[in-house]
C-alpha cells in the first residue's frame, strides 16, 4: 500500500478554502509566543489552525489532522494482499 502525501498536501495547498485553511503561503511569526492561541490578533495573526504552515518548516495541526483524516480513509478501502 502506498499513500501519495505528497499529491494529497499539493492539492491541499492548491485549494485550502473547503479545509477551513486562510493562509497557505505563510505562517505566524510568533507561532511560538506563550499566549498565541489566545492572543493571535494581538500579534497580527489568523488563528493558527487557519495556516497551513505552523512555522517555516512544519505543517500545522490542522494539516496533520486532514492527513490523518485521508490517510484512514485511504487504509479503510485497502485490503492487505
Amino acid at each position: 500500500m502506498v499513500f501519495d502525501s505528497y499529491s494529497y498536501l499539493n492539492r491541499t495547498l492548491d485549494d485550502p478554502a473547503p479545509y477551513g485553511i486562510k493562509n497557505a503561503t505563510r505562517c505566524c511569526k510568533n507561532y511560538d509566543a506563550l499566549d498565541i492561541a489566545t492572543n493571535y490578533a494581538s500579534y497580527g495573526c489568523l488563528q493558527i489552525q487557519e495556516y497551513f504552515w505552523y512555522n517555516t518548516d512544519h505543517i500545522s495541526y490542522r494539516v496533520h489532522d486532514l492527513l490523518a483524516e485521508a490517510l484512514g480513509k485511504f487504509l479503510a478501502g485497502e485490503k492487505c494482499r
